[in-house]
């Protein structure tokens, strides 16, 4: 589900820079902070933290779950996510719903985000890794690596 979500994360990326080209900076701010949520909600899901359960329990995520969210992931992962979190909401309220952002304004506030889209895309692979160990063998394989050494005994049956 959350690999969905990174595709999903990226297609609002490049609408976002599509507005900024046009000079929209309203559209853009709000591709860039939905980008944002996302990123949150796919790292909780990872994260299997239990705002996650309950965003389903009420049949949507709340401000008040991403952020409980985004206080636990900040501890977890660092203060990127909380960066990248403020900089989502500063763009939702002062670039979407009150316009009051330029086109500079909304891509110095890019990069931040996009750090929280890179932390997400890390966690994602490392989270697949991790949980596959045959997808490990097949890319040692894919890259023509032998299994030497300690790995012989984990991974000589798959």
């Amino acid at each position: 589900m959350a690999s969905k979500k990174l595709e999903f994360i990226k297609l609002l990326l490049i609408e976002a820079d599509e507005f900024l080209m046009k000079g929209d900076a309203v559209q853009s701010s709000e591709k860039l902070y939905k980008a944002a949520e996302e990123c949150i909600k796919a790292l909780s899901e990872i994260f299997n933290l239990e705002e996650v359960k309950a965003a389903e329990e009420k049949g949507r995520w709340t401000v008040t779950l991403l952020e409980k969210a985004v206080r636990k992931l900040t501890n977890k992962l660092g203060i990127e996510v909380q960066l990248g979190w403020d900089a989502a909401n500063h763009l939702h309220i002062w670039g979407f719903h009150e316009a009051k952002l330029d086109k500079e304004d909304v891509e110095g506030r890019k990069s931040i985000i996009k750090r929280l889209i890179e932390l997400l895309e890390k966690h994602l692979l490392m989270n697949e890794t991790t949980a596959n160990p045959k997808k490990i063998v097949e890319d040692f394989r894919r890259l023509g690596a032998p299994l030497k050494g300690w790995l012989i005994p984990l991974f000589s049956q798959l």
